[in-house]
Order: C-alpha cells, then structure tokens, then sequence
C-alpha cells in the first residue's frame, strides 16, 4: 500500500505539470485504486473510478478499520466476528450504511444457519422479530407451553415433552411469519390443500392464519400415526384428536374400572389377565371405530373376518358397528386359544364364555369340594391326590363337555377312545355326548393310574383298578405293612421304609387282576421263564408267576443295597445273604466282635477292640457274598482284586467245585487282611479299625522305584502240577545293613536269611500267633450240609501245615516274604496274623 501511494504521489505531481496527460490521469487513478484495495477497501468490485473514489471516502471514516475487519471476517464465514465488528463499526459511525448492509447480512446469515428460514421472509425486518419470538419461546417454561398447546384445539398428551412443544410452537410461529407465496409451497410440499382465497384487503392475513393452523393440524397427524394412532387410515384429524383424547383417559384407568368395561361387553374375567392387554383392548376398539369402513373392511379381510352380510347394509353406521364386533369376537377367540381353551374348536363365543367361567368357578373350590365331584364321578378316593390334579380333570370335563359333537368325536380319536355310532334324534346326540365325555373321563384317569405304576391300560377294566385301589393301596399303616411283608416268606430288614413296601404291596393286588398272558410277557420282558403249562389251573399259574416277579423286584432292590444279587443269581441265596446279615446287624458289639474274629477277618492294625461296628458288618457282608458267588464271578473277583484265579490241584484226582471256591474264597479272605497292612502307592487307605494308642495303622513306606509284588504271578496251566513257582524266577533281594532288630531271628538278617533253617524260620513265623482255622470253617454262610464237618486241622494252612505238607521252595519263599518285611519296616505289632501271610 505504501508503494502505490508513493506512486500515486509521484503522478499527482506529474499531472500538475500537465493536466492534459491522459496517460499520467489513467497511471493516477491505477495507483490509487491498487493504495485502496491494499488497505482493506474492495474498490475493484464496484463499477467505476468515481464510486471507487467515494467507497475510500466512506472508508477513511471513523470505524472504518472495524469495518474493514467485519468485511474480511463475513468473507471467511466467521459470523460471530463479523457481527462484531461490524457492530463496531457502527457504533463509531451510525450513518455508515455499507457496514449496515454488512451487518444485517452477517446476522441473516447467522440466523439461517440456527435453523430459522429467515431467508424466506423476504425482509432483515421480518427476520429479525422471528428471531425474537424465537428467543421468547426459548424462555418458556412447560406450563406456558402446554397452555398455547390447549388453546390451539390439541388434546392433553402426557408423553409430549417440552422440547417437542418448543419445536412445534417455533413452526407455528415461522408459518405465520412467511410470506403467502412462500406459505403456498411450504403446503405443497407437506400436502395440505391450498382453499380459494376470500377477496378484500384482510383476506392475505386470514389465509395465512388458516393455512398455518392446517400446516399445524398435518404435522400433529403424522406425529400421531408414528405413535400408533393410524392417523393416516383414519384421515379425519378431528376423528383422531377423539382417539388422542380416548388413549388418553384409558392410561388414567384403574384395574377395576377396566375390568368393569370388559365384563359390561360379555366377557368373563379371566385368571392372569392383566391390566395392559385390557387397555390396549380398548385402544384397539377405539381405533375400529374411528376408522373408516373401506378401512374396516381392510381389517376384516386381513383377519379372515367374513364381510358378505355386513356389505349388504346401507347404513355406514350399522355396518362399522357389525365389523367392529366380529373383529372384536376374532381378536377374544385368539386370545383364548392362546390359554388353552381350545376356541376354534369350540366354535362359538358364547361357548368359550360358559368354559372361561365354569374354570373360574373351579379354581374358587375347596379341595373337599373337588373331591366331592370326583367321587361323584365314581372314583375312588386316592391317597396322595393333590387338589390341583382334580381341578385339571374337572376343567378338562367342562371343556369336552363345551365340545360340538364332531369335535367330541375327533377328541376320541385323537385319544384312542372307541366312539360308538352316531346318534339320530336331539335328545340321543346329547346322550352320545355325555357317553362321550363319560369314556374321555375314564380314559383320563387310566393314563393317570399307568403313570403311577398301576398299569390301567393293561388291565383294560376300570372297576377292577377301583376295586385294587380302594382295598389295597394306601389303607395300611407301617406295622401292618411290615406284618404283611414277613408274610410273603421275604426275610425282615431294617430301615424299610413305608414308601417301598407301599410299592411293593401296590403290585401284588394288580398282578392279581391282570390277565394271564400279559403277566407271562412281564415275565418274558424282565427276563424271567414263565412256566410252560400249569397242571392245577389257571390260579395255580398265576401265583406262581407273581412270585417270580415279586421275587425279581426284591433281587433289584437288594442288588441296589450291595447283595449283589445279580451276580449271585439265586433268590434263596440272596435271602439267606439279607437274613443273615440283619442277624449279624443286630448283634451286640461285643458279639458282633466274637463272630467276626471268628470268621478270621482281619483286625485293624492287628489288635482286637480296633474296628469300628460298621467296618466289621461291611466286611462280613462282602465275605458272605464272596460265599454265595457262583465259581465264575469268583473268578471275576479275584481278577478284579488282582488275584491269582487259577487254582492248584488237590491230592489225589481232580479239584471240584467246592474246592475250588472254597480255595478263591480263601485267597480274598486273605488279601482283605493283608490290604490292612500294605496299601499301593496311589492307592486309598484300606478300610482298618484305629489302633488303641492313636498310632497310624498304615505301613510305613520306603520310597521306592517300584514296588515289588508280595505274590508272584499264577503258574501257566501247563505248569500247575507245580505246588509253587519257581524260586529262580522272583527278583533278588535288596541288601539291608540294619533295621532287622524285632522282626527276624538272630542270626538271620540280611544276607543270613537264605542260610537260615527252615525249622527255625517257622518257629519265628509262628510266634506271631496262633494258627487260625481254615477257609471252610470259617464260613459266614454254610451250606455244606451235616456231612461237610471237618475239624480245624482239617486242610489247615496254618504253619504246622505248612511245616508237614509244605514243599522246600516254599520256605524260600517265606525268607522273601520276611525280606519284604523288613524292607517296608514293619514292627512285631504291625505284622499280619499267620494266615494272612
């Protein structure tokens, strides 16, 4: 700027010199138009030298440099610092129109830009007293709002907020601010008709105030179609402000009063209705009436409501009345179809009205008076039948009894139940009916009774389980049951429970009634063999095979108890097993002590008094079934233990049976002794009575890599001629320097022990205690009979046995067996009786 005024000095001076010098005129006024635009002043935008001349005069005023500043700001969008600047400006200078021009466009722009169409008005005038109502209805309160809401004919709405009341009172104000063609296409694009103009002077105005509260009613109208009003459908804005101000007093409701309007239209009150179906109920209701029938008949044809009469009435009004009912008939019969009152097929509204209230009527009973009727129906009354279970059939009977005849007749079917022919007059259609409810009713009740085990359907005759279920079930108390179960021949038990001898004595009376054949394939269906052909008669075969069942439900009920009566097979064995043990169970301590060291069970910790009751009747009960095992699931046993299951050859011949099992038997015997005292690592503790000093009973332990087994392997049975295995085949014995003190005789620690005698390793062997008695006669269950005798030396394998009997290679294994000992360090106290070594 400084340059070109420089130069425009310069050429001022030359044009003094020569005024005529048009080329210096045209440099003179370049310059000075370059100095103006250089300071701030747009003069290349205006038309001429002369107004660019007078732009700089209006700009060397005072606030031009604010001015200048507002300019520069409206022209980079900054509104808010144009606005005061040119504020300034004015305030410097208040004839200065171009800031005033600039100013009113700065705040026309700004006002445009908070959402006010005040480019629309057409006037800085008319938008800057927009801009005021706006800032009017800023302040107000939600009160003020509601109030102008009211007054312009809108119904009360309680989910308006004021923000929508602000809104909408601000688009109200902008409609009667336009002008009236700007108004025109502003009812255009929102579809609100345009009316012919009333000619005179105010007729601009009162159009304007007419279209502008038609604007007003077209946005409420879409506001409530959004709200689920069906403005839209229902078109008539005066017809849905009715329906606004419905909605309206229904949420002001009570339950009672909307529980009275829906019993004032037929309908009974209904268990879990609650208040919110009730009133959108009547919202619905509300809106079928204010529709139009060309709408209705929409409604009618999308619910599958049929139209064909009503389309035949001229009266509107009678038509809309007649739709609005059968929508309102279609809309219930869903809803109780939906409850499970089966109204489709009950077929009319009136038929599900009479159910509704006859269920009403029924959950109002006592349970006296339920089981009134269900005895009145003929059945007996049942112990354990709940209210609840009486008052479903009840319902059940009111609902058939609701029933067409045709849909009776498919509810038959659909249950099985035979339907007899159809009948021709009324009054045998009603008695066909009552036939067919009684045969629904029984059939009802036999599905009941074949849940409960009493296997109605397989007896077929509803008198006979009437007859089972008033004389037998549920009349005897728990003494009487107890007598009635020892007189089967079944072997007395403690803790037996009246639920089991129920169940058990629920059987019996139905095996007496059910017939023959199907009592022979329960038989087959358990695995059992009915009997072929009963030569004393039919009776005769039908105690026999209950006896079987009942006998197979006891052997499930003792296997269940730990009899394993599975595997022993034998009813009689079992029971004697049950027997047996319930003698033992109620035997004193100390003579359950007796008979249990008797047997040769093993001690805990090898002292007597250290093991606890129920350890030794544990114990008893497995050796008795160890007895009663058939030779196959002995040998099952022991290799479940892992035992040797092959046996050695007796003396002269060959080994029976009983030799057999008495040897296996012998063999468990004996590993449940020796349990007591080794246990494999990772093994739990094996169960041993608590020694008298509090002292662990468990062997103390050594670690080792590997433990070696106390019993070699079986011989293969090409090799059991052999009374032992081979001495060459066991592992060496570890080398031990001490430790041996009280367990082995002098002379006879490590490396001596396989130069010791044999004669003076028994003497020490023996000193741990006298010689039990052998496997058979220590039997817990003896079925030898009178001949098997026997004393205790008889097949003894105490140690004098084996000093008489026993092979060298025996003693060998013997000296290991005492190595073992010592390498587990064992003390005297802790050492195993004879026979279990």
């Amino acid at each position: 700027a400084e340059r070109f005024e420089e130069a425009a000095a310069q050429l001022t001076e030359a044009k003094c010199l020569d005024p005529s010098d048009t080329i210096t005129q045209g440099l003179l006024e370049l310059a000075h138009l370059q100095a103006w635009e250089a300071q701030g002043i747009p003069v290349l935008r205006v038309g001429s030298y002369e107004a660019a001349k007078q732009l700089a005069q209006q700009y060397t005023k005072p606030g031009t440099e604010a001015k200048a500043a507002g300019a520069a700001a409206f022209r980079a969008g900054d509104l808010r610092a144009a606005t005061m600047h040119l504020e300034e400006a004015l305030e410097l200078d208040p004839s200065d129109e171009v800031a005033l021009r600039l100013l009113e466009g700065a705040r026309l722009r700004a006002w445009e830009a908070q959402g006010m169409p005040v480019l629309r008005l057409g006037g800085y005038r008319a938008a800057e007293g927009l801009a005021e109502q706006y800032g009017q209805i800023a302040q107000m309160n939600m009160a003020v709002l509601k109030d102008w809401y009211a007054d312009a004919g809108l119904p009360e709405e309680q989910d308006l907020k004021q923000q929508d009341l602000s809104d909408l009172l601000k688009l109200v104000t902008v409609w009667q601010a336009l002008p009236l063609a700007e108004l025109h296409r502003e009812c255009a694009q929102r579809g609100v008709p345009i009316g012919a103009s009333a000619g005179g002077p105010g007729d601009g105005e009162v159009q304007r105030q007419q279209l502008a509260k038609q604007l007003l009613l077209q946005e409420r109208m879409a506001a409530w179609d959004a709200r689920g009003f069906q403005a839209r459908r229902i078109g008539d804005v005066y017809a849905v402000i009715q329906v606004v101000e419905t909605f309206e007093r229904i949420s002001r409701m009570s339950s009672e009063d909307l529980f009275a309007w829906y019993q004032g239209l037929g309908f009974p009150k209904e268990k879990d209705m609650e208040v919110k179906e009730l009133a959108d109920l009547m919202k619905t209701i509300t809106i079928w009436q204010a529709l139009p029938v060309e709408e209705l008949q929409k409604d009618c044809l999308k619910y599958k409501v049929s139209v064909d009469v009503e389309l035949q009435c001229r009266n509107m009004e009678e038509r809309r009345h007649r739709l609005t009912d059968k929508l309102l008939v279609r809309n219930r019969i869903e809803a109780w179809e939906a409850r499970g009152y089966q109204a489709w097929r009950l077929g009319t509204p009136e038929a599900v009205v009479e159910v509704i209230t006859q269920h009403a009527q029924i959950e109002q009973m006592s349970k006296e008076e339920l089981l009134e009727w269900y005895k009145g129906c003929g059945f007996p009354e049942e112990q354990g039948l709940q209210s609840t279970e009486i008052a479903d059939l009840f319902k059940k009977v009111a609902l058939w009894s609701a029933f067409p005849l045709p849909e009776m007749q498919k509810e038959c079917s659909l249950c099985g139940v035979t339907v007899p022919d159809e009948p021709g007059a009324v009054d045998d259609e009603e008695k066909h009916k009552l036939a067919l409810v009684d045969k629904l009713l029984v059939h009802e009740r036999m599905r009941a009774w074949d849940a409960q085990g009493l296997q109605a359907s397989s007896i077929g005759d509803v008198d006979k389980i009437i007859r089972v279920i008033e004389e037998h079930i549920g009349k005897m108390d728990l003494p009487e049951l107890l007598d009635w179960y020892r007189g089967l021949g079944l072997p007395e038990e403690r803790h037996l429970g009246r639920e089991e001898l129920a169940a058990l004595a629920r059987l019996l009376p139905l095996w007496e009634v059910l017939p023959l054949e199907l009592l022979e394939q329960q038989c087959k269906d358990k695995g059992l063999q009915p009997i072929q052909a009963c030569a004393d008669g039919e009776e005769q075969c039908r105690n026999a095979l209950m006896q079987d069942l009942l006998l197979h439900e006891r052997m499930k009920v003792w296997d269940d108890k730990g009899y394993q009566a599975r595997r022993i097979g034998n009813s009689d064995s079992v029971m004697q097993a049950v027997e047996r043990y319930e003698h033992f169970s109620h035997l004193d301590d100390a003579e359950l002590e007796t008979t249990y060291l008797a047997a040769g069970l093993p001690q805990g910790g090898g002292r007597a008094g250290s093991m606890r009751r129920e350890d030794m009747l544990r114990n008893i009960k497995t050796v008795m079934i160890w007895e009663l095992l058939p030779l196959k699931e002995l040998l099952k046993e022991c290799e479940s233990h892992c035992l040797p299951s092959q046996t050695r050859q007796v003396g002269f011949g060959l080994a029976t049976d009983d030799d057999k099992r008495n040897e296996l038997i012998h063999r468990l015997k004996v590993d449940m002794r020796v349990s007591t005292v080794f246990t494999v690592p990772g093994q739990p503790k094996p169960i041993v009575g608590d020694r008298p000093d509090g002292a662990d009973t468990m062997v103390r332990r050594r670690p080792v890599a590997h433990a070696e087994p106390l019993v070699p392997d079986p011989c293969p049975e090409e090799e059991l001629g052999s009374s032992s295995p081979s001495v060459e085949s066991m592992p060496p014995l570890e080398e031990e320097d001490d430790g041996t003190e009280g367990i082995l005789p002098p002379g006879m620690a490590g490396d001596h022990i396989a130069d010791a005698d044999g004669g003076d390793l028994l003497d020490w062997y023996a000193d741990g205690g006298p010689a039990p008695s052998s496997a058979a006669d220590s039997r817990l269950i003896d079925d030898r009979g009178p001949e098997a005798g026997g004393g205790a030396d008889e097949g003894a394998t105490g140690l004098r046995g084996l000093e008489q009997c026993g092979p060298a290679e025996d003693r060998v294994l013997l000296l290991r067996f005492v190595a073992k000992l010592h390498e587990l360090e064992l003390t005297l106290d802790e050492v195993p009786d004879a026979e279990a070594a």
